[in-house]
């Protein structure tokens, strides 16, 4: 029940991005351009909410602030 780390949260979003391109093509990964075209075609399920990319490639998302606070000693 926690918020994952950044990082983490980058990480699992993008293997699971390309989970999902890798499936929806049957398993035919021949063409890198076609697993790019499936992954902004299908957008992205993440912890951070469903996520679209724009024309141009670049993933679009809501704003969120990252905030570093001092935790218990």
């Amino acid at each position: 029940n926690k918020v994952p780390p950044f990082y983490a949260m980058q990480g699992y979003d993008a293997a699971h991005a390309l989970a999902r391109a890798v499936q929806a093509l049957g398993a035919k990964v021949d063409e890198p351009g076609a697993i790019a075209r499936t992954i902004r075609m299908q957008g992205l399920q993440s912890v951070r909410g469903d996520l679209k990319y724009n024309v141009n490639g670049i993933l679009l998302q809501p704003y969120w602030k990252l905030e570093v606070v001092a935790g218990p000693d």
